[in-house]
């Protein structure tokens, strides 16, 4: 009954807005679209598929016919949702590929299920699409104009509130959003994130695509029926196009005048294979490359600085004022009392004092692991019961200057398992992992940066651990009236072999931008680098890359990595920093709205309607 009914509708409604386009043709264009639009990030950085992918999408869920009757609302979100779920799937399942890649077994299984949660948000979008913001048809002769620049309003204000959604809640994994592409593929337009943030960036292809479908239907009902109109949308979609643009060229002109305090920065990277950092038996491997990088990287700049001595008879020993060592740098844990106080004499105390303070006076920061001990009859007794801390830790002198920077947000499925009291959960964990399931870390609520002075000018430093980096909400929690550089320790070994780990500098990226705060970033495995107010990673004199790279372009390398960090004298005020994700959850709140309204009246579920 419901196939006569939908056929009988689908008839009626063509003539206003739906193209024709059979049921598994369509679904396999869905796919198509979703694994083309995964292209457009790094590392191909193909930046016109995210303008095509909403345009293809809105159009594909425009050529499906509809049904009347009581289940009408929800057999429409059900195919809605379905194709757009399609999609989204085809994204994700190249974008978590990293899940499979770092499981020892059924790791298909981990990448498989996570692509499908995260479709989940596609097929949302798809659902409402379908069943509340499809557009009335248009009527011949009759300016449709603002009708289109209504819906295409609409559509991106719901795009950009569930991309926002996506990254709320320990399960969140915010990164990739369509504005995530323009870093590499329309910097100057990316340069609007310090307005409206990286999701609200998506309103413009989404925006752009709607009415880029909708007047190539009213130019076809044009030619239809003979006659010719004004298409007053499309300047209007090119309006906010050019204005973005001169937004973003006018702010890069004006932070290339910003008064800055240079920050000389090294750091060390070692590509630790993540097995081996698990391996007992490699710990003294680990220890020694990172220690000897770092006495390779100063006896560097000693000797660059003599060979400029015998040359020119003057020399500058340029000598680090930072030093970072990534997440997970050392296997060797940082022990701390139930009382609250370091336990003495041990393993990182020994490091830092010795191999460390003896290279020169400057801030360490490295990632650490911080576990829990007491004293029982004056022995250390290890692995008591307490918190276990990812922590970025500081030392601006020997030891006893140690504080640390837990991290906030964890990584779900890596540093902690939702319902993991569960007897089934953990044996799927085990299967997928390879491993017995050891417990979860401890999610800290500390916001307080660090501070630290250079030259006798105070700044501070915003901690941010592993992908703490794409919580764009979480960075903004840790602003200051002062001047401030983001520095995030990663390991991004676990990417080994996948596109992701130039995915996640990407969208690190984006938090240079929106609060205009400089960022350091040192991995393990991956990119590390410094990245300036605009988003580029290159020398404030030099124009020179400051990125860890070899000659390949490859990030996976040992190496170090000397930058110099512009630091702004004085905070660089951003709308963003102000209002945050108002434009999201706002736009959403809109669309909710709308849609309450519009769905009390009954208006979304009949096809016969004409025009609003």
């Amino acid at each position: 009954m419901y196939s006569a009914i939908a056929r009988g509708a689908f008839a009626r409604y063509r003539e206003g807005m739906s193209i024709s386009v059979p049921v598994l043709i369509r679904y396999v264009l869905a796919l198509v679209a979703g694994l083309l639009l995964s292209l457009a990030y790094a590392p191909t950085n193909w930046g016109m598929l995210a303008w095509f992918f909403p345009a293809a999408l809105f159009a594909l869920l425009q050529s499906m016919s509809l049904v009347e009757g009581r289940r009408a609302r929800l057999v429409n979100f059900g195919r809605g949702f379905l194709l757009a779920f399609v999609a989204g799937f085809g994204f994700w399942v190249r974008d978590v590929a990293f899940i499979g890649a770092v499981s020892q077994q059924g790791g298909w299984v981990s990448s498989g299920a996570m692509a499908l949660y995260l479709a989940l948000f596609f097929g949302l979008y798809g659902g409402w699409a379908v069943a509340f913001g499809r557009p009335p048809a248009m009527k011949p002769r009759v300016q449709p104009a603002l009708m289109i620049l209504k819906y295409a309003a609409l559509h991106g204000l719901a795009w950009c509130s569930i991309e926002w959604l996506r990254g709320l809640g320990r399960l969140s994994f915010g990164w990739d959003s369509l504005g995530v592409s323009f870093m590499d593929s329309g910097f100057v337009i990316a340069q609007v994130a310090d307005l409206v943030g990286v999701n609200g960036l998506s309103f413009i292809p989404v925006f752009g695509g709607v009415v880029l479908v909708m007047t190539i239907r009213a130019f076809h009902l044009e030619a239809t029926h003979g006659y010719r109109r004004v298409h007053f949308e499309v300047f209007v979609a090119m309006l906010m196009v050019v204005l973005a643009f001169t937004y973003g060229s006018f702010r890069l002109k004006g932070l290339h005048t910003v008064e800055t305090e240079p920050i000389r920065s090294l750091v060390i990277q070692q590509n630790v294979p993540v097995a081996d950092s698990l391996d007992p038996a490699r710990e003294y491997d680990i220890y020694s490359g990172y220690t000897s990088g770092l006495e390779r990287a100063m006896e560097g700049i000693i000797d660059r600085a003599a060979l400029q001595l015998e040359q020119t008879g003057e020399a500058t020993l340029e000598s680090p004022d930072l030093v970072v060592f990534p997440e997970s740098a050392l296997p060797i844990p940082i022990w701390r009392l139930s009382d609250g106080g370091l336990l003495p004499d041990q393993g990182y105390e020994l490091f830092v004092n010795n191999d460390i303070r003896s290279q020169g006076d400057f801030l360490f920061i490295s990632g650490v692991l911080e576990f829990p001990c007491h004293m029982v009859d004056g022995v250390p007794l290890h692995y008591a019961e307490g918190n276990i801390y990812n922590a970025m830790g500081f030392f601006s002198s020997d030891f006893k200057s140690y504080e640390h920077r837990p991290k906030n947000h964890l990584m779900p499925f890596g540093e902690y398992m939702p319902l993991s009291n569960l007897p089934l959960v953990q044996l799927a964990y085990e299967y997928s992992a390879g491993m017995v399931y050891g417990g979860d870390f401890t999610a800290a609520s500390q916001f307080e940066p660090y501070q630290a002075e250079i030259r006798g000018h105070a700044y501070s430093i915003i901690p941010s651990v592993c992908y703490e980096d794409t919580v764009s909400s979480l960075t903004r929690k840790y602003l200051r009236p002062e001047p401030q550089v983001i520095v995030n320790v990663t390991n991004d070994g676990w990417f080994a072999g996948t596109v992701c780990a130039e995915k996640h500098y990407q969208n690190a990226r984006y938090r240079a931008i929106e609060y205009r705060r400089p960022l350091v970033r040192a991995a393990n495995t991956g990119v590390s680098a410094v990245v300036n107010l605009t988003g580029a990673s290159v020398h404030p004199e030099t124009l020179a890359p400051q990125e860890l790279r070899n000659e390949a372009g490859e990030c996976e390398i040992k190496g170090a990595l000397e930058a110099v960090v512009s630091l702004p004298t004085q905070p660089i005020p951003t709308l963003y920093a102000v209002i945050g994700n108002m434009p999201c959850w706002g736009g959403g709140l809109v669309v909710l709205i709308w849609t309450v309204l519009g769905a009390l009246k009954g208006k979304w579920f009949f096809l016969t309607r004409e025009g609003e």
